[in-house]
């Protein structure tokens, strides 16, 4: 019966539905087994349509309606199709919870639901969820976790303090949740004081490095009692941050995506903590599994499932509609005409590369994604062309670096690296020369000669750069860290 299930769930995702009907009976009377319902509710959905699914659903009969796995696929599909800030479906499934028998069934449900209500960018509603599944199993360690960790990351340290003292209260001090929680606990009253809020106590420097100190003791700890749990590396990333410790952050962050369920949330904090390790590959990778963090609601929930499943053409369509292109900020626009290119859409993704060189024309970003749009057309001299027209617009001090860069996308790759190398040798303090010849290394599959080039740096090989040099001490460190999780 899984077998057949999951082979159908992975046809239905293919939309194979002749393939997924064939492993399961579309009626319920010629299959009286409840483990096909959520199977059939999913076929039924992607194939026939929402209306179709909903009118599946409530010909069920009530029992087999109200379970986790039917509602759970029945939620997922009113997501898919959700539009703009439209939360009354969220709000049906949450009052439906209610008609499920058993709590912790109800309880995993309305995770479910927080999950979605997290991804479309309602925290309001996650929230909301998680104090109804509290009610619903008061003993229960999960809603209160949830909103410990999630009061850390947004610094309300009451409410944190009293979520983490429930938790302790169900779990126990010494228990890893118990850890968690207080780590977050600490975590939430750090950052609260950081924002200067009125009601938080400011926090003197030493007691701060004592506290993120015990806060990340007691996440060690609960980590070496449960592996690769999601929770523990948001929170040591968490404290990352705080001290400042960026690259440390960008590889709790990857532990974080790697330990448990994806959400948009982690990926952009990524994406946006990778940006301020002038790790730009890597940022701009997994910004664009996402919508951008402008896009939120049913919007956001239908781009990114579109663009889970490679439907990048239906991922564009919405977000040509969804995206005030007039108002979209410089990485939006970039984002957008990445999108049109992966959806084989050359004539938007040309505009809106254009845009962004008029938006930013100082910025080479822009005109690197015109350089792009114009190597896909097979037009090299056009390329070229632009590349002398972003050498002109950007900064002198930056021209070297864009030139090199341009060189790298056409495919000049000695070109590329001689400029990568020549603008490290007269790039001062900054550490992008560096950042962006270790990538181009990387892209390579050069990873001994992007660490000779880390070294080199570390050593003073081009003089005491001290901004330059902790770079690198610290660029090293994630090479490595990379290289131990492999």
């Amino acid at each position: 019966g899984r077998i057949t299930v999951a082979r159908g769930e992975l046809s239905v995702a293919r939309a194979d539905f002749d393939q997924a009907e064939a492993a399961v009976p579309v009626s319920t009377e010629t299959s009286p087994s409840p483990q096909f319902d959520p199977l059939r509710i999913s076929l039924v959905g992607h194939r026939d349509g929402i209306i179709a699914m909903h009118a599946a659903l409530e010909a069920l009969p009530r029992w087999r309606r109200a379970r986790e796995p039917v509602l759970a696929a029945a939620a997922r599909l009113d997501a898919a199709h959700a539009s703009g800030d439209d939360r009354d479906w969220l709000r049906s499934y949450a009052a439906a919870s209610d008609e499920i028998t058993a709590a912790n069934e109800a309880v995993q449900f309305l995770q479910e639901l927080t999950r979605l209500a997290q991804a479309a960018g309602w925290d309001d509603e996650a929230r909301a969820l998680w104090e109804r599944a509290a009610g619903r199993l008061p003993n229960d360690f999960r809603p209160h976790l949830a909103l410990a960790i999630d009061a850390a990351t947004t610094g309300e340290a009451e409410a944190a303090a009293a979520a983490a003292s429930r938790v302790v209260t169900i779990e126990g001090t010494a228990s890893p949740r118990g850890r968690v929680a207080s780590a977050a606990a600490i975590i939430a009253a750090i950052r609260a004081a950081n924002d200067g809020r009125s009601s938080a106590p400011t926090v003197p420097a030493d007691s701060r490095d004592k506290q993120l100190q015990e806060a990340r003791s007691l996440l060690v700890e609960a980590g070496n009692d449960r592996k690769r749990w999601q929770p523990v590396a948001v929170l040591l990333a968490n404290i990352e941050s705080l001290e400042g410790n960026s690259m440390a952050a960008a590889s709790h962050l990857q532990r974080a995506l790697d330990h448990g369920p994806s959400d948009p949330r982690l990926v952009l904090d990524l994406a946006a903590t990778f940006d301020r390790c002038l790790r730009q590959a890597d940022a701009e990778r997994f910004r664009d599994t996402v919508a951008p963090a402008g896009v939120g609601g049913g919007d956001r929930l239908a781009i990114d499932a579109s663009i889970r499943v490679e439907d990048f053409r239906s991922a564009a369509e919405r977000s040509l509609v969804t995206i005030d292109v007039g108002k979209a900020d410089l990485q939006t626009l970039l984002w957008l005409s990445r999108l049109c290119s992966r959806a084989d859409l050359p004539l938007q993704a040309f505009e809106l590369a254009t845009k962004a060189t008029k938006l930013a024309p100082a910025v080479p970003d822009g005109w690197l994604r015109l350089m792009q749009c114009r190597l896909a057309e097979s037009n090299e001299a056009e390329a070229d062309a632009v590349l002398a027209a972003g050498c002109d617009a950007v900064p002198p001090e930056q021209r070297r670096l864009l030139q090199a860069r341009g060189d790298a996308i056409v495919g000049r790759n000695s070109e590329a690296e001689r400029g990568f190398r020549e603008a490290l040798e007269h790039g001062g303090d900054d550490p992008a020369p560096a950042a962006f010849l270790v990538d181009f290394l990387l892209q390579q599959g050069r990873g001994k000669d992007a660490e000779t080039i880390l070294q080199e740096v570390i050593s003073g090989r081009w003089g005491e750069r001290f901004d330059l040099q902790i770079w690198a001490n610290a660029r090293m460190r994630t090479l490595r860290d990379a290289a131990t999780r492999q």
